[in-house]
């Protein structure tokens, strides 16, 4: 089946889509490497269980905790070659079939999906935010 041209944010190849993994290791890839207290944030996790799951992460050598270069107090979380080969292999079959059914809809169509869902993520963030403001 011929590949359709890649939807916004893919990479210049377009092939940004077959990198997929969990919600995890998509944030510090995307952001690079990041304090854990901003993980629990975007993911909603407590800083502690953010700690306990960075902890499970680094002893499999999923992540690795550095030192934040512009604040001596922080310490940035990051993803390993390890992890990145290790989703690659665990996931590619779902990451390819993903591939394919992205090839059965034009760009068109994928931007109306990307925006649905990002509207849809913004508003269930809003939605959290609230039911934990009201305890």
């Amino acid at each position: 089946m011929k590949r359709r041209e890649a939807p916004a944010g893919a990479g210049a190849d377009g092939d940004e889509r077959l990198d997929r993994g969990t919600l995890p290791r998509r944030l510090l890839q995307r952001r690079g490497p990041i304090a854990a207290g901003e993980i629990a944030v975007c993911t909603g996790l407590t800083t502690a269980s953010v700690t306990a799951l960075v902890d499970r992460l680094e002893r499999r050598s999923f992540v690795r905790r550095l030192p934040d270069p512009t604040d001596r107090r922080r310490v940035l979380v990051e993803v390993t070659e390890h992890a990145v080969a290790r989703f690659a292999e665990l996931l590619g079959s779902t990451a390819r079939s993903l591939g394919d059914l992205y090839d059965t809809y034009t760009v068109a169509q994928l931007e109306v999906v990307v925006d649905f869902l990002t509207r849809n993520a913004e508003r269930l963030r809003g939605e959290t935010a609230n039911l934990q403001a009201e305890g």
